[in-house]
């Protein structure tokens, strides 16, 4: 069967035979989990309407892909894994994430063929920030600094922290207490 070219919201666990071309924003490097013991690494791709997936791959596939997926470029990729994301690991507007494995088909997409990628940005005014606070979600802010304090020393003279006051575009200054932010 033929497979069928798709945008990544287009792609869930349901979906068959597709392919779809993605950019690669974020590839972090291979990390060790704290609970299975497992090697993973997660890469955040888009495609050309600006939706986002995030990408893991595990163990042994790592060194598989591991001249794939180079930051800034693009590619065309079919047959992943497609699965619910868990939230407490989602950071991209996404229900799903893709699993890359050994059955995964990636094709670097050719030179002349690439398109101009425009950079992506998710600006979240000081007011909605709240909404953010338990997630691993990437977000931009757009802000003008008013103030910049002195350095202050903290945890036993060991660490210094700069604390700097922003202002959005609605002239809302977000305060932090406690570890809580208000805005």
């Amino acid at each position: 069967m033929a497979r069928v070219q798709k945008l990544i919201s287009e792609i869930n666990d349901q979906t068959r035979y597709w392919i779809t071309k993605v950019h690669v924003d974020d590839k972090i490097p291979v990390r060790d989990s704290r609970t299975t013991g497992k090697k993973y690494q997660r890469i955040t791709l888009s495609d050309s309407q600006g939706n986002q997936v995030q990408a893991m791959i595990f163990n042994d596939n790592i060194s598989k892909f591991e001249n794939l997926f180079c930051p800034s470029k693009e590619y065309y990729v079919s047959n992943a894994l497609v699965t619910p994301i868990d939230q407490r690991y989602k950071y991209v507007n996404n229900e799903y994430q893709w699993i890359i494995n050994n059955r995964t088909r990636v094709r670097e997409v050719e030179e002349g063929n690439q398109e101009i990628r425009r950079e992506m940005y998710n600006f979240v005014p000081f007011h909605e920030l709240v909404n953010y606070i338990d997630t691993l979600a990437l977000i931009d802010v757009l802000a003008i600094v008013v103030q910049v304090l002195p350095l202050k020393m903290v945890k036993s003279e060991t660490t210094a922290v700069r604390q700097i006051v922003l202002v959005d575009r609605e002239y809302v200054i977000p305060f932090y207490h406690h570890d809580i932010l208000f805005c």
